[in-house]
């Protein structure tokens, strides 16, 4: 009796994280452009997350062995909207990787309780306001990378934090909006190799700390002229204009972000 009151328990539990996980993706779907989305074969229906025998995963998601949400892999894939706060529901993520689309608004704090996530990867998008202060707390972080956005504030200095970022090995935040020392966190962490922060408004650009560890702290003064075509900064304190051998100075597209006014798209003058 006791076995199949046990069998019995974990079979209710295994319904309980399904039923949040897909509660969880089909919020994360509803706010962030699902309709529009250029593939979603699966999503919003009743076939299963992980698929089976006869059906495929839902498109961009990938499971444990044991049917649980593992990958969620939707880069270029014309999201749009926000993260949503629901994410906290799929315990057993590993990677996040959203690049390359048009999120908005800011990085929910709700990332900071996926445990599990190694891989965060939200590049290319426009999220605005600060990193989360409780990233500093994902201690099984490996890669994260929120370059070219719209980020300000800091790094997060994670002051109230003993091991912060124990296990990150890269850290790319180059064409945000940073502002002010650039935070020292990931000096001593044992496994960190590679920091890049320039096209930011750091000053300085580099915390000397940094200076030893090699070629790869990406966060000197000659990286800092925002002629990154990928840059999506705005005109503030940083050229607004790329230098083009066919055009000369020319003017990117109007970054999507609302509180920022539009500038004009074009050439200024014509490469001699």
């Amino acid at each position: 009796m006791r076995f199949i009151f046990l069998a019995l328990a974990f079979i209710l539990v295994g319904l309980a994280f399904a039923y949040d996980e897909r509660e969880a993706l089909e919020s994360f779907y509803n706010l962030a452009g699902g309709p529009d989305w250029t593939q979603s074969d699966g999503w919003m229906t009743d076939l299963p997350i992980c698929g089976d025998d006869v059906t495929d995963p839902w498109f961009g998601i990938e499971c444990t062995s044991d049917g649980h949400v593992a990958y969620l892999v939707l880069n270029n894939n014309n999201l749009s909207g926000k993260i949503t706060s629901e994410i906290y529901k799929l315990e057993f993520l590993r990677s996040l990787y959203l690049n390359d689309n048009f999120l908005t608004d800011t990085i929910p704090e709700a990332i900071c309780d996926l445990s599990n996530l190694m891989y965060l990867q939200l590049t290319h998008n426009y999220f605005i306001g600060s990193i989360p202060e409780c990233t500093c707390g994902m201690d099984q972080l490996k890669y994260f990378y929120v370059n070219n956005n719209g980020l300000t504030g800091n790094i997060p200095l994670c002051e109230e934090y003993e091991n912060p970022f124990e296990r990150v090995i890269e850290f790319h935040g180059h064409c945000n909006w940073f502002s002010g020392e650039v935070s020292t966190v990931f000096v001593d962490n044992e496994y960190f190799e590679e920091l890049y922060t320039y096209c930011n408004f750091f000053d300085p650009e580099c915390d000397p700390a940094y200076m030893y560890l090699g070629p790869e702290y990406r966060c000197t003064a000659s990286d800092s002229v925002c002629d990154d075509p990928t840059c999506r900064r705005p005109p503030i304190g940083c050229p607004m204009h790329l230098i083009t051998m066919e055009c000369g100075l020319y003017y990117p597209e109007t970054p999507f972000f609302p509180e920022l006014p539009p500038y004009e798209m074009g050439c200024s003058f014509p490469m001699e």
